[in-house]
């Protein structure tokens, strides 16, 4: 938990967890197999409601919007602001994000996306780490052009092969995927995408934690090379974890509920 500046003469700052670990509490095993076993046990059963009408929060914004510019296109032959979901598609990914994001709540995470030239930008968020998620279609399909950019074909069915990518830097590098195969369909592995998002969370939260050491390091070297330069108690400082000298923070280990 982050604790704002006035507080430091009242609140200890906790020690901050070094970055090799070891990393082992009371609610996270160390090895990321066992914390994926472990969330995948309390997690159990997870199931994709048949309708958006009971929404996570983190979609409220996204189908409030879809809602108004349903209703301004209302009687019209045509509009500019269409519905940019209202496809068999669409619905569906929306229904997915909203299952996983129900999932992620039940274990203390959240989940968030807005909509942006047309298309869902999606996010999980484990503790105050930040993973994307991407939805694409698996193989050829059907395009069509649509306000200047090529898109899905709005009549492709909700039964059109998907795969969602988990992205941690938001970068389109995914980490993990899932889709639909042979083993099932997305809708059945709501349970395992979410408990995958979760460790993919912690590891991210321990990769954060070596980064900031060695951009630490790299500053003291940086520092102490430079001509008659002294070794003062700000290059000192930088010898500290940046998490520890406020240069970097790292976000906390998140809560886990239930």
């Amino acid at each position: 938990m982050r604790v704002d500046a006035r507080f430091a003469k009242i609140l200890t700052p906790a020690t901050s967890l070094p970055s090799g670990g070891p990393f082992a509490s009371v609610l996270v095993p160390e090895n990321l197999d066992d914390l994926y076993a472990q969330e995948l046990k309390a997690i159990s059963n997870a199931s994709v409601p048949r309708t958006l009408d009971k929404p996570h929060r983190g979609l409220v914004q996204l189908l409030e919007k879809e809602q108004s510019r349903r209703e301004k296109a209302a009687g019209r032959d045509w509009a500019w602001e269409q519905p940019k979901f209202d496809t068999p598609l669409g619905r569906r990914r929306l229904k997915l994000l909203n299952a996983i994001f129900l999932t992620l709540d039940r274990r203390g995470h959240e989940g968030d996306a807005y909509e942006h030239d047309g298309e869902i930008h999606a996010r999980a968020m484990i503790g105050d780490t930040y993973l994307g998620l991407d939805f694409a279609i698996v193989g050829k399909h059907r395009t069509e052009r649509q306000h200047g950019y090529q898109r899905p074909a709005p009549d492709l069915p909700a039964a059109t092969p998907l795969v969602l990518r988990l992205v941690p830097g938001f970068d389109r590098n995914a980490a993990v995927a899932w889709q639909d195969d042979g083993d099932g369909a997305l809708e059945a592995k709501i349970a395992e995408i979410a408990a995958g998002i979760i460790v993919a969370g912690e590891k991210k939260f321990r990769q954060t934690l070596r980064e900031a050491e060695e951009r630490a390091k790299q500053e003291q070297i940086e520092q102490e090379k430079r001509p008659g330069t002294a070794r003062t108690a700000q290059s000192a400082a930088l010898g500290k974890p940046a998490h520890e000298r406020g240069a970097f923070a790292p976000g906390p280990r998140y809560p886990h509920v239930g």
